[in-house]
């Protein structure tokens, strides 16, 4: 007989969601904010969950009731407030045409774009139509 027996647990492959959480049935627990978009290993015990980042880095958590819908999070894995997580904005083709037919706006339309994303509004705080605008410029 082995001097030690390993105790049982469920393996289970996640993602990372952009809020920087993983999910597990109901419940959901935060991982630090550089492994959002990674895949991750998550074990499963009775009354635990591990989560591997890689190979030297994990985090461990007492397990929450599987109906409860919780979102447990750790303070050390949120960026100080004000802060937030970097992130450079995707551009839509449009835009990237608009920036190409205009390179002395790309300037502004980065600013708006920024805005846009902390303040979840639209740019210039209305519906704008790119096309029209380049045709305006070109007129």
């Amino acid at each position: 007989m082995p001097a030690w027996i390993p105790g049982g647990y469920r393996l289970h492959q996640s993602t990372v969601d952009v809020e920087g959480y993983v999910a597990l049935y109901t419940n959901r627990y935060s991982v630090p904010v550089d492994g959002i978009g990674r895949r991750v290993e998550v074990r499963e015990t009775k009354d635990k969950i591990e989560i591997q980042l890689d190979a030297r880095h994990g985090v461990a958590y007492a397990r929450a009731a599987e109906a409860e819908h919780q979102r447990v999070t750790r303070a050390e894995h949120r960026p100080p407030r004000g802060q937030g997580i970097p992130r450079r904005p995707d551009l839509h083709p449009e835009e990237k045409g608009f920036l190409a037919a205009v390179p002395k706006m790309a300037g502004y339309v980065m600013i708006a774009l920024l805005d846009q994303l902390e303040e979840d509004v639209t740019p210039f705080g209305c519906e704008v139509d790119i096309p029209q605008l380049v045709d305006q410029h070109d007129g």
